[in-house]
This record gives structure tokens, C-alpha cells and sequence, in this order.
């Protein structure tokens, strides 16, 4: 009976330690990866836009991987943020909701930063559906759903931008 005792009262001495060890890596591990995370869906500020009177906050989507991407990268969008697409040249410019996990509006701008057309309440379990402005757009804006009626939007209404 000693000896049981003594090989439990052994295997605690090296299995305690060892569980404490796993437990700080893992709480390493978390932090680690909470993080990254937080980092990941921090909503990037590359400038100010003006539509319909209200000032939004602009995440710039110019190269090809951040138009691709978008805002799919992102669980949420404040009511004043937006991401702002900017293309080489006008063009038919189409978007789907792949990958997204909220509703937003979508708004083309021409060259002149006019609004050419408005596609309100695009939904995720809308994709595959395609959304095309009625003529060419050089910019594309997003908004939260709903924004675009809110602030009474309208073809020809002109937007402003500052990017830092």
C-alpha cells in the first residue's frame, strides 16, 4: 500500500507541474490569437467622406485584393463607417455578396464623385445574385443597410472625400 501511495503521490509531482505548463501555453496561445483577431476587425480609417450630409469614416479598398475582399473581412459596420472602392477607370463594375455577414447599400459614383446609381439592402443570402450600376462608375461606395434612405440619397447628389 506505501508503494501505491508513493507512485501516485510521484506521478502528482511531475503531472502538476506539466498541467500548470499546458494551461500558461494555452492562455498564451488565446491572448495570442484574440489578439490577432481584434487587430484583423479593427475597421481601417484611410480618410473622411461626406455623402448626404453626413460624414463617414473610409476604409479605401484600391488594389485588387482589397476590392475583392471588401468588407467580408468584417463582422459589422458602424453607421459611420464605409468602405470606399476606387478603380483605375469607369467601368460596369458588379458586386455580390460573398462572404458577407450583414446588409449593406451599395452606391456607384462617376469620375466627378456624382452618384450614378443606389442598390439598397443588398443581403449575404442574396449571393450569387450580381448587383450592376445603370452606367459607368469609377468609384463604389458601402454603406450600412438602410443608409441611403435614411439620408435621402438621390442619383446626381455629389460626394466628397479626404484620405490621409
Amino acid at each position: 500500500m506505501d508503494l501505491i501511495l508513493k507512485r501516485i503521490q510521484a506521478h502528482h509531482r511531475i503531472v502538476k507541474p506539466l498541467g500548470t505548463l499546458i494551461i500558461i501555453a494555452l492562455a498564451i496561445f488565446v491572448g495570442v490569437m484574440v489578439h490577432n483577431n481584434a487587430e484583423k476587425q479593427g475597421f481601417e480609417n484611410d480618410g473622411q467622406l461626406i455623402i448626404g450630409g453626413q460624414e463617414l469614416i473610409i476604409d479605401i479598398a484600391e488594389t485588387t485584393n482589397d476590392r475583392s475582399v471588401g468588407l467580408s473581412r468584417y463582422e459589422t459596420l458602424e453607421s459611420n463607417q464605409a468602405m470606399l472602392f476606387v478603380f483605375e477607370a469607369e467601368g460596369l463594375y458588379s458586386f455580390w455578396m460573398r462572404d458577407m455577414k450583414f446588409p449593406i447599400d451599395i452606391i456607384w459614383l462617376d469620375s466627378n464623385r456624382q452618384i450614378i446609381s443606389i442598390k439598397e439592402n443588398a443581403r449575404p443570402e442574396d449571393f450569387p445574385e450580381s448587383y450592376y450600376p445603370d452606367d459607368k462608375a469609377r468609384y463604389v461606395l458601402e454603406t450600412v443597410a438602410g443608409f441611403s434612405q435614411q439620408y435621402n440619397l438621390e442619383i446626381g447628389q455629389s460626394v466628397s472625400w479626404e484620405t490621409r
